[in-house]
């Protein structure tokens, strides 16, 4: 079992509800486990609903044995989860290497899901390093594979990443349409968690497109679900959006109300960047409201959010942006290569068709030589036949002119013994 970047947004506090309790079920299992494929699934499970703290522990454990046991779905799966470590600690370099590492095996092992699954994380790296054509390329391979699996819980989304690019890519009529697409999908199999994150996604559209009534009715039903739901990292988000859209119209009051709510929840979770947004939007209505001691207290508050935020993400910046300057270099040497076999394959296949044509050329003259000598034997064996022919009238002429010759010559012996005879016959009469 892996995570994945497009579920863990989304799920992440339904995961949370019965994690705690998953984990320690998983755990004493775990205790009397042999050292086989069961241990590997074991392992693998608890990384997904283990703390992010543990799942490398867990995941290199389960990679250990995997390799020992020569079970390459184990390995599979702890490679993509090691991976999901590397990627939220900034190592991006190490953590596009797992995901294609992975990916690879999956792909040998014919699991499409889990394929399309990866394909899905590295195209999220890529998004986030602004290689948006690449990460829709890979999106929608992904895509593909889900659609024809028909997996209509898992396809939704994917197709609100796919949404993400085209609004990045400032298409968002496009980006419209594939979350309309998910909603569809979500609304056939009941996920609400899903619905209410479409409607966000329809909220953030219409909000880019002016339409600031349309916005605030796609927030609201987002912000009503999430509280049926108790979805409170949902809830923070949508307040907040509401907030901002009502202070942007300089109704204050309501935005007040919204942002307060915002912040609340924030606080009650202990989710710095929420609670940084939500205290920048009060600061900002009790201004607009001459309320300057709130806003006071909101500036300071974003202020230590912000801090304690960059504090986090100072060291993960830098990081990411060197992978990211390492990731390019790579790219570009991996290009350049990739430039040069091409040439070398495009330069063989025109020897290679060079030769070809020759053959065909050679083939060609043979074949012209052979028909030539066949219509010339042809041909000399029908001068034969004639020659045959003329030769057998000729001799068939012969024949008759010497049966004549040979008739007349036995009448002709057939008259000699008379003449003979009439010769002696006067020689007798003159003697007497």
């Amino acid at each position: 079992m892996k995570r994945y970047f497009t579920l863990l947004v989304a799920c992440c506090s339904c995961v949370l509800s019965f994690a705690q309790q998953e984990t320690d079920s998983l755990l004493n299992l775990l205790k009397t486990a042999k050292e086989d494929t069961n241990k590997v699934i074991l392992l693998s499970h608890l990384c997904e609903y283990c703390d992010e703290g543990d799942i490398l522990k867990y995941a290199e454990t389960s990679l250990r044995l995997s390799e020992k046991l020569n079970y390459k779905q184990g390995i599979a799966d702890a490679i993509g989860n090691i991976g999901f470590v590397h990627n939220n600690e900034g190592r991006i370099e190490e953590a596009l290497e797992c995901f294609i590492r992975a990916l690879k095996l999956e792909e040998e092992l014919g699991k499409k899901k889990e394929a399309a699954f990866l394909l899905n994380n590295i195209a999220f790296i890529q998004k986030n390093q602004g290689q948006l054509e690449m990460a829709l390329a890979n999106y929608l391979k992904a895509l593909k594979i889900l659609e024809e699996a028909n997996d209509k819980h898992t396809l939704p989304y994917i197709l609100d990443n796919i949404g993400e690019i085209y609004f990045l890519q400032e298409q968002v009529d496009k980006a419209l349409e594939f979350h309309q697409h998910a909603l569809k999908l979500r609304e056939e199999t009941g996920d609400k968690r899903g619905i209410a994150s479409s409607y966000s996604y329809f909220g953030v559209i219409y909000k880019k497109m002016k339409q600031p009534e349309k916005a605030l009715n796609f927030f609201q039903k987002a912000l009503d679900l999430r509280e049926d739901l108790e979805q409170k990292e949902g809830i923070t988000n949508s307040s907040n959006a509401i907030g901002a859209i009502y202070s942007e119209q300089g109704d204050y009051k309501q935005a007040e109300k919204y942002c307060k709510r915002a912040l609340e929840v924030a606080i009650e979770i202990n989710y710095p960047a929420y609670i940084l947004n939500a205290s920048q939007n009060l600061s900002m209505i009790y201004k607009a409201q001459n309320n300057y001691k709130g806003a006071y207290e909101m500036q300071v508050l974003y202020k230590q959010m912000n801090d304690s935020i960059n504090n986090q993400e100072t060291r993960k910046a830098s990081v990411q942006k060197q992978m990211k300057y390492d990731f390019e270099k790579k790219e570009m040497l991996a290009k350049a290569e990739q430039e040069k076999k091409d040439t070398i394959a495009q330069e063989e296949k025109r020897q290679q068709q060079l030769i070809i044509y020759a053959v065909s050329a050679g083939l060609l003259l043979v074949l012209l030589l052979a028909l030539f000598i066949f219509r010339s034997y042809r041909q000399k064996q029908k001068a034969n036949m004639e020659i045959l022919r003329q030769k057998a009238i000729i001799e068939e002429k012969q024949k008759d002119i010497l049966d004549s010759i040979h008739y007349a010559k036995r009448i002709q012996q057939s008259l000699l013994p008379t003449e003979k005879y009439i010769d002696k016959s006067l020689k007798k009469l003159q003697k007497k």
